[in-house]
C-alpha cells in the first residue's frame, strides 16, 4: 500500500469516526435541552404551587436547588460530556480537512 492509499484509507476512517462522534454529540445536545426544559418546568411548578416562598433571589435559588438537585446533576453531566466530546469532534474535522488537502495536492501533482 502506497502513501496515497494509506491517506485515502485514513480519510475513510476519519469520516466514519467523525460521523459517529457528531451523532453522539447531537444526541446528547438534544438530551441536554430536554433536561434543561425539565428543570425549567419543575422550577416553574414549584414557584407556582407555593413550594418556593423565599423573600429574595438568593433564598429562592437555594430552595429551588434543594428540590431540583437530581435534574441539575443530569444537566451538569450532559454539559460535561459535551464539553469533553467537542474537542474530539473538532480534532476529527481538522484531520478530515487536512487529509482532503493532501489528497487534492496528490491529484494535482499527478496531473502535472
Amino acid at each position: 500500500m502506497n502513501n496515497f492509499e494509506t491517506i485515502a484509507k485514513r480519510l475513510q476512517e476519519v469520516n466514519r469516526e467523525l460521523k459517529r462522534v457528531e451523532e453522539e454529540y447531537y444526541y446528547f445536545s438534544n438530551e441536554l435541552l430536554d433536561w434543561k426544559m425539565n428543570l425549567f418546568n419543575m422550577e416553574s411548578e414549584l414557584i407556582v404551587n407555593g413550594s418556593i416562598d423565599g423573600k429574595n433571589e438568593q433564598i429562592r435559588n437555594a430552595q429551588l436547588a434543594i428540590h431540583t438537585k437530581e435534574i441539575r446533576i443530569e444537566v451538569l453531566k450532559h454539559e460535561k460530556f459535551l464539553n469533553a466530546l467537542r474537542p474530539r469532534m473538532y480534532s476529527l474535522r481538522n484531520e478530515q480537512e487536512n487529509l482532503r488537502y493532501v489528497i487534492r495536492l496528490h491529484e494535482l501533482n499527478k496531473k502535472n
